[in-house]
């Protein structure tokens, strides 16, 4: 019987989504060259988006890129921040965005998840008394929603009244 772990690890290997939520990830988003087709640049630059796994750090990512990088190539951190903390599914926000989700949607189990998007909710995290900013959206996808930050990023028209209610309920619930 295969653990927890070794499940994951095959799902992350064809399950694009599990994949990403299991690793630091980086992918180049801006690539310059040359400005013709037939001409060898002088020099070359890519600018790539990492998303840290949480528990790992800035530090961490750039010893592993002096590693695998060859030694003429050069880098440098542009802009970034460590991952804020794993937040608790011990406290009272937690409880009442399971119990909303667990109403809205009957015989649902709410397990905690990451969510791979790089969102502001940092910066309230300190702000937090128990440092726990949830990153859920409670937005319900369709195979009609684009992806987001994709060509054609969209929210399934059909789907959208179902979302500004969960935010309706969450917001008159807090603090009740």
């Amino acid at each position: 019987m295969l653990s927890n772990e070794e499940i994951l690890k095959k799902l992350a290997e064809t399950e694009k989504s599990i994949n990403q939520m299991m690793r630091t990830t980086t992918t180049p988003t801006m690539a310059k060259g040359s400005d013709q087709a037939n001409i060898l640049p002088e020099h070359a630059s890519v600018i790539t988006n990492s998303r840290i796994l949480p528990g790992e750090t800035l530090e961490q990512l750039e010893q592993h890129f002096r590693e695998v990088m060859p030694e003429e190539v050069q880098f440098r951190l542009i802009k970034g921040h460590n991952p804020p903390a794993v937040s608790s599914s011990d406290s009272y926000g937690y409880h009442l965005l399971q119990e909303i989700m667990e109403e809205k949607y009957p015989g649902i189990t709410f397990i905690p998840s990451m969510m791979a998007g790089g969102t502001d909710s940092r910066y309230y995290c300190d702000l937090s008394p128990s440092h726990s900013v949830y990153r859920f959206t409670g937005i319900f996808e369709s195979g009609r929603s684009g992806g987001a930050h994709s060509v054609n990023e969209h929210i399934d028209t059909e789907i959208l009244c179902d979302n500004v209610e969960f935010y309706v309920n969450l917001f008159s619930r807090y603090g009740k």
